[in-house]
């Protein structure tokens, strides 16, 4: 997601490059890009604060100054507020250790904070406050904080006791400001050398099984195919007559997200890849603000992978030549 907001803010840059009366030995222009999406399910909140610079210098060699790119925290305060208590939450800053590498400055990368729970029914603001008395705010709904898989069984099977196919359906249950559901699955397996059978390497595969965009029934679903599931395996992992292999498990991944997180990923992503001079960029920032301010939920799902799928694995034509053993 850092990547997308990098390449929005190149975006935004570029389209500035372009107009015909930008004076390039301007002072650097003051405008706000904020990126912060609450998952109810996490204790500790984050929200990225940047500069969109436009100045005399370089843009890449501005992109590698901290000044060029974060507000002192004299220069701005960003505050969550909880528009059905009317309670304000002052945001902290530091430094997170996880910065994505690129043109942009990693070092340090800064972000704000704040330790605390999220109300799944109530409807969050956030605002920055500007030391010359600007403001970007956004509101967004959270996702509701429950359960997403709905299956009644914790085995995965797209093989019968007789041998022939069934498809796996993968229930899941519909939650509130929910808007778009994405459906991973990931493929666990070990792995070794038949020539040092003590060194175990556990790797995994992993694929997008289906999405759902705003679902009216509570009896959501996407389904597992049995030929799809032996292709999948067949094409994410390299033959090789030196290695064994061996099943470990099936995990079912949902990413959910709230409408105005679908509608920034899905037009942005749009605008990256038209051919037209004027992107449409979508944002929810109000003000002189850029960006998004929305919410998503995740959840993992752990399932055991039937014997009838694994003694397939050995003899399908798909998978034979993986070596894989029960």
């Amino acid at each position: 997601m850092l990547k997308k907001l990098i390449l929005f803010i190149s975006t935004i840059c570029f389209l500035c490059a372009c107009e015909t009366d930008f004076d390039v030995h301007a002072d650097w222009k003051d405008h706000t890009i904020v990126y912060s999406l609450l998952n109810p399910s996490d204790s500790i909140h984050y929200v990225k604060v940047y500069k969109a610079f436009l100045g005399p210098d370089n843009a890449l060699t501005m992109a590698q100054e901290p000044d060029s790119i974060y507000y002192t925290s004299n220069e701005i305060e960003v505050v969550l507020i909880n528009l059905n208590t009317e309670m304000e939450y002052i945001l902290r800053d530091t430094i997170l250790n996880d910065a994505d590498t690129g043109t942009f400055i990693h070092t340090p990368n800064e972000a704000f904070y704040f330790v605390g729970d999220i109300n799944d029914s109530h409807r969050y603001r956030l605002e920055v406050r500007k030391q010359n008395d600007d403001l970007v705010f956004a509101e967004t709904d959270i996702v509701e904080n429950s359960l997403i898989d709905n299956d009644l069984t914790d085995v995965f099977s797209v093989v019968r006791p007789d041998g022939s196919d069934i498809d796996e359906n993968i229930k899941f249950n519909l939650l509130n400001n929910a808007y778009y559901y994405e459906v991973d699955l990931e493929f666990h397996y070990k792995e070794w050398n038949i020539n040092n059978t003590s060194d175990t390497i556990s790797k995994y595969i992993y694929w997008r099984i289906n999405d759902v965009k705003n679902p009216i029934s509570n009896n959501i679903e996407v389904t597992v195919e049995t030929i799809d599931f032996f292709q999948k395996i067949k094409t994410r992992i390299p033959v090789d007559s030196n290695l064994v292999r061996q099943p470990k498990y099936v995990m079912i991944n949902y990413s959910v997200s709230e409408k105005q997180l679908y509608n920034y990923l899905k037009i942005n992503q749009e605008a990256v890849n038209s051919l037209l001079f004027e992107l449409p960029m979508y944002n929810n920032l109000s003000g002189s603000g850029t960006g998004i301010f929305s919410s998503r939920r995740f959840e993992q799902s752990q399932k055991t992978i039937s014997p009838y799928t694994i003694d397939r694995l050995e003899v399908d034509s798909h998978t034979v030549e993986l070596n894989f053993i029960p």
